[in-house]
């Protein structure tokens, strides 16, 4: 909806990786119902971002809004969704297929 402000927000976003800057002063905005696609090569930054943007890795500088609040603040984390791109995560027990999980994002 116009006037809600964007769903992410990110400002001046700085994060290190060991010593190395991984992603340096990013600034962008999301706003409801865009699709937006990180891409990029290896080693560039797009899972750094996606954790920092899951509050995982700690910035070196910048700020990021989730939903209009300060990520520090933000207490709506069952709103957020998010698929890790490593299989070991991978809990063979979830009693869900990939359709049925899939179908759950879907409106009727």
């Amino acid at each position: 909806m116009k006037g809600d402000g964007p769903m992410i927000e990110v400002s001046g976003l700085t994060v290190k990786r060991g010593d190395a800057i991984a992603i340096s002063d990013a600034t962008f905005a999301i706003d409801k119902g865009e699709y937006v696609g990180i891409v990029g090569p290896n080693g560039g930054g797009k899972t750094t971002l996606v954790l920092s943007l899951l509050g995982l890795l700690p910035r070196e500088s910048g700020s990021i809004r989730i939903m209009g609040k300060d990520i520090d603040a933000f207490d709506q984390w069952e709103k957020v969704g998010y698929v890790s791109q490593f299989a070991i995560n991978f809990d063979p027990n979830f009693p869900l297929t990939v359709r049925e999980l899939v179908g759950l994002g879907r409106v009727n």
